[in-house]
């Protein structure tokens, strides 16, 4: 009977013999590489699916429990699938599904050129013909500035101390990073954009149903009367970095959960609002 002949390789010129074992455990040591790699990369595609899957889960999440909570009332605007990019830290795709899964639940409605909204109860439809967004704009338009100011320096230290109790880690991230967009604004409108949405985010944070309807009336005011342009003729450079800085204090303190420190910097803030814009001299 004729002896098996060992497998051979070429080691430049010179020829050598492997053993059966050793080619045998060569070759699986080759398939176990194979195979581990493919594991690592089929891992690769779920980390990147689960993510995906984590991001859309928190951002239903976020608007099903804001719904339930009445920290997104009907009517209140969403934020901007940029914003809630960068909010859920996801993708563009993951982002739009979520929103159309939302909005074929009749949980959401979009609105070209406005945005996207809180949907009104679908039974109650009939019911209400003025939306809370319509009924905002409505008391806004009986306003003029000054009462504009007085409502925001009797209310927004209260809701900012409240905050600073209440706020999610989320819901703080999102208002630091509005506030670097804002110092990146390029015109008044996008940081009175801004602007806004960082006090309305301080409206969420409470909690509160109420506070946030209250910061539905203030945005609303300061779109629809004349503060804009009073802000616009008195808003320059310096005092928008000004601005910048004083938002930056206030949400130092709701990150360090001090509530007085968060309302008497708020108080701060208003009171050099109201003596650019009004001439006004704040209390101590």
């Amino acid at each position: 009977m004729k002896a098996m002949r060992s497998p051979e390789r070429h080691l430049g010129s010179v020829r050598t013999k492997v053993a059966p074992r050793q080619a045998h455990a060569a070759a699986g040591s080759e398939r176990g590489e194979a195979s581990l790699d493919l594991l690592f990369a089929s891992r690769g595609r779920e980390t990147v699916r689960s993510k995906a899957h984590g991001a859309a889960s928190a951002l239903r999440a976020y608007v099903e429990e804001g719904i339930a909570s009445g920290a997104l009332p009907p009517g209140m605007r969403l934020p901007t699938e940029i914003e809630l990019m960068a909010e859920f830290r996801a993708g563009r795709n993951t982002i739009r599904k979520a929103m159309h899964a939302l909005q074929a639940e009749g949980k959401i409605v979009r609105q070209v050129g406005s945005g996207t909204f809180v949907a009104e109860p679908r039974d109650a439809g009939r019911q209400r013909t003025v939306g809370p967004r319509q009924a905002a704009v409505s008391v806004a338009r009986l306003a003029n500035p000054s009462d504009v100011m007085e409502l925001r320096l009797s209310f927004e230290p209260g809701a900012v101390a409240i905050a600073a109790l209440r706020a999610s880690l989320q819901e703080i991230e999102h208002m630091e990073r509005v506030i670097a967009r804002s110092a990146q604004a390029g015109s008044l409108q996008a940081f009175e954009s801004l602007d806004c949405e960082l006090h309305r985010s301080f409206g969420r944070a409470t909690k509160n149903v109420i506070f946030v309807r209250v910061y539905d009336i203030i945005t609303a005011a300061r779109d629809h009367t004349a503060w804009g342009r009073l802000k616009e003729r008195v808003l320059t450079s310096e005092l928008r970095r000004r601005h910048t800085q004083e938002h930056e204090r206030i949400v130092a303190a709701i990150r360090e959960r001090d509530g007085d420190r968060a309302a008497a910097e708020m108080k701060r803030h208003l009171d050099e609002i109201n003596r650019v814009m009004f001439g006004v001299q704040g209390g101590a």
